[in-house]
């Protein structure tokens, strides 16, 4: 099972929040990571979403919005390992 793990770290504003975030899959951890700066209007759904976007894809994220992540665990078949041509 997936699960993803969101907490609000308690230092933003009425309008942005700051988050420390942790995906598992069953017992193992597989990212950590922070959201700095998510505008509290767009919601959980946005919040979420700035968590799948992978990195290559994140200069698409509003300015102010800062991710970070770290991968824990990487598996042979993740999709920036595959060795497809």
């Amino acid at each position: 099972m997936l699960t993803i793990e969101i907490e609000n770290d308690t230092t933003g504003t009425i309008t942005r929040a700051n988050y420390n975030y942790t995906v598992r899959v069953n017992d193992t951890v597989i990212e950590v990571g922070t959201i700095k700066g998510h505008y509290r209007a767009d919601g959980w759904r946005y919040l979420v979403t700035l968590i799948g976007t992978i990195p290559a894809f994140r200069f698409a994220i509003p300015y102010g919005v800062k991710v970070e992540s770290t991968d824990v665990v990487v598996r042979p078949g993740d999709a920036r390992y595959s060795e497809c041509e």
